[in-house]
């Protein structure tokens, strides 16, 4: 009899052990439970903050301090930049073959004909080209100005002259395409030109497009040739600065514990690349 009592003490320690385990298991896992859903809950309240932090800061076009939205979320902040910064170059995104970036150098919103002048120097750097990239770019440049009640483009086509191009396309070689280089404080690219500087040479010999920038200049556009892969450009004053091409707003809204952010890029008006082709035609058209 006393061996068959502790056999069903053990049984009944054992037994309530397995059935403790399976409390706590159960309360561990509604704890878990609770908690994702409350993470879960936060997470949305905050990224719902951070997007109505984005769209206060593009309705005023400006940075946002820390605002309470009363439902247990708050913006934290809205951070704007503007690219480029006063004085500093204009570093645009890597560009496909063919693709067409743009550079306002005028008040793009500006409600004169044509737009106030922003950037009146005489001349303009240039870079462009990853600088490890075994195929080298070319560049088309076209630059809009205004005179005589009209407007008008000058053009520039670089290229660099160990490219070895086959046929020879007579582009501008005066570029100096001979290793890293950028501008101050920038990223590195694989060529440069200062456009207005005087300077223009063909294979052939010197060529007429050489002098300084006109007055009253709009935007300039640019155009890689011969990449087969993406490349990038930059566009850097050498007196003054560039006009704002796009704003960055940086948004962080908070929610007891978790924090969402959201970025938004906002680039201002640019001409759709069609209009950098036209077609001329002596008689009507007909389709």
């Amino acid at each position: 009899m006393r061996n068959q009592q502790g056999q069903i003490i053990l049984i009944l320690i054992l037994v309530m052990t397995v059935a403790l385990a399976i409390g706590i298991s159960v309360v561990q896992r509604s704890l878990v439970d609770v908690s994702t859903s409350t993470e879960v809950e936060e997470s949305s309240r905050a990224f719902s903050a951070a997007e109505a932090g984005i769209e206060k800061a593009l309705s005023i076009n400006s940075s946002v301090g820390q605002f309470d939205l009363g439902n247990s979320a708050e913006i934290s902040e809205v951070i704007k930049i503007d690219k480029p910064q006063p004085g500093k170059a204009l570093e645009l995104e890597s560009l496909y073959k063919e693709e067409v970036a743009q550079v306002w150098l005028a008040d793009l919103n500006s409600p004169t004909n044509p737009p106030a002048q922003v950037y009146s120097g005489t001349t303009l750097d240039v870079y462009w080209g990853s600088p490890g990239a075994t195929n080298r770019a070319a560049l088309e440049l076209t630059l809009v100005y205004y005179e005589s009640n009209e407007y008008k483009t000058r053009k520039w086509y670089l290229d660099n002259i160990s490219a070895n191009r086959n046929p020879d396309n007579n582009f501008d070689i005066s570029t100096s395409c001979s290793g890293p280089q950028g501008p101050p404080g920038g990223n590195r690219y694989q060529c440069y030109k200062r456009l207005g500087d005087g300077t223009c040479q063909t294979r052939s010999g010197t060529c007429s497009n050489n002098g300084p920038l006109q007055n009253n200049l709009m935007l300039l556009r640019a155009r890689l040739l011969y990449n087969s892969d993406n490349q990038s450009i930059a566009v850097r004053p050498t007196s003054g600065s560039l006009p704002v091409q796009s704003s960055t707003f940086y948004s962080t809204g908070t929610s007891g514990n978790t924090q969402r952010m959201i970025k938004v890029q906002r680039v201002y008006k640019v001409v759709p690349s069609y209009l950098d082709y036209a077609i001329f035609s002596e008689n009507e058209i007909n389709k």
